[in-house]
């Protein structure tokens, strides 16, 4: 099953202005109308200070967006897309809902919502919000493909299609869609049709190493050991820190006989994930064979 749906986030401005320097040295005897100008611009300098500080942090400045101009739609949606960012995802929520509320046309925050409802795990919840985003912007592919990857987790393989059909009419290179519509053909045994999604994929990105991983698992689900090899290799030689490639060779080269190459990939796994319980069994599977 393909990752998780991730939460699209939509940045506000952020401000780097440095604060200005105030040389405060002054000497004893000043005139009293050089006081008053100096504590002016003291004071002055110490808000553009603080307003410099809030810009730095888009949170700050969206939390303070938001006290300021409580009735904007717009203010509330990246409110919430900074607090979502931040791991806040119930405050996040509060605020997509408060941003409805002042208008309701916004496929993309009817898109957020569904995500984080997704990444809740209620996923009538997000369905219906993706619906929404949808119905609202027949165009917008990221929430097509969502909406197809909630179908697909519960089985419902032929709506996950009509969506992914969907996202891959306005985007056809979209990546993520691929992917997914993959998932959908090897959980149907149509390795192929899946492989050739992949293939689709690495036409454009040929060093996109999951691609080339999920070929290779493939290869082996269908006893091809030779070429998974070809393509698990090339997974990890894009990208030596994918631990599930790493992983997955071992059981190659287990079902070979190579045991030593075998428990090198194994341990190679778990140096990257050591709580990879798949490469940690079948690293406990080849010593057992070889006492």
């Amino acid at each position: 099953m393909s990752k998780p749906p991730s939460i699209r986030f939509f940045l506000g401005p952020n401000a780097n202005a440095t604060p200005p320097y105030m040389n405060t040295s002054r000497k004893r005897a000043v005139i009293c109308m050089s006081a008053i100008l100096f504590l002016v611009v003291a004071v002055y300098a110490s808000a553009s200070y603080r307003r410099n500080l809030i810009w730095r942090d888009s949170l700050a400045l969206w939390a303070d967006s938001v006290a300021k101009s409580d009735g904007k739609a717009r203010t509330h949606y990246n409110y919430g897309n900074e607090l979502a960012m931040a791991g806040r995802l119930e405050e996040a929520l509060r605020e997509d809902f408060r941003s409805l509320e002042i208008s309701s046309y916004q496929p993309k925050v009817y898109f957020n919502i569904g995500a984080i409802y997704h990444y809740w795990g209620y996923t009538d919840k997000a369905v219906e919000n993706y619906r929404r985003a949808v119905d609202l912007k027949p165009d917008f592919v990221e929430a097509h493909n969502n909406l197809g990857f909630a179908y697909y987790a519960n089985g419902r393989f032929d709506e996950a299609m009509s969506e992914f059909n969907a996202a891959i009419k306005y985007n056809p290179s979209h990546v993520k869609t691929r992917m997914n519509m993959a998932k959908v053909y090897s959980a149907r045994q149509r390795f192929e049709d899946a492989a050739a999604q992949y293939r689709m994929i690495l036409e454009k990105m040929p060093d996109y190493a999951e691609a080339h991983y999920e070929i290779g698992m493939i290869r082996a689900t269908q006893g091809d050991l030779s070429a998974a090899l070809v393509e698990l290799n090339e997974a990890v030689r894009l990208n030596p820190a994918f631990g599930a490639a790493h992983s997955a060779l071992g059981y190659v080269y287990e079902r070979q006989g190579l045991m030593r190459y075998s428990v090198a990939e194994y341990q190679n796994a778990l140096n990257i994930d050591p709580r990879d319980e798949d490469a940690a069994k079948g690293l406990r599977r080849v010593y057992g064979r070889t006492r």
